[in-house]
């Protein structure tokens, strides 16, 4: 059900209007789901609808892509499920290295 909500989100745009009003912690939320998205669409992971964030680190064969997808996966769940709210400096910090790993997806093979 959130799935098929979230098929139709432009992502880049949710992403910018949620830092634009300080809303870090759904912007943190759009860019993991953008690369997991990329990932998919890329081929980088096979997973299921139903795979655990744990189960898509592990679908990553490349061992740099896994750990760095794991250090995201934690700030992402400290920031939406644990209700840490980050500082514009924290958040930039984040903001760059979701974009870096995004980049690294988009030039997947």
């Amino acid at each position: 059900d959130e799935q098929e909500k979230l098929s139709g989100i432009d992502l880049d745009e949710a992403i910018r209007n949620c830092h634009q009003s300080g809303n870090f912690t759904m912007a943190i939320r759009y860019m993991y789901l953008k690369i997991i998205r990329t990932a998919i669409d890329k081929n980088a992971i096979r997973v299921k609808t139903s795979s655990t964030n744990a189960e898509m680190a592990e679908a990553f064969q490349d061992p740099q892509q896994a750990r760095d997808f794991r250090f995201l996966t934690t700030a992402y769940e400290y920031i939406f499920y644990g209700g840490f709210m980050p500082s514009q400096e924290q958040f930039d910090l984040l903001h760059r290295k979701f974009n870096t790993f995004q980049e690294n997806l988009e030039n997947w093979k």
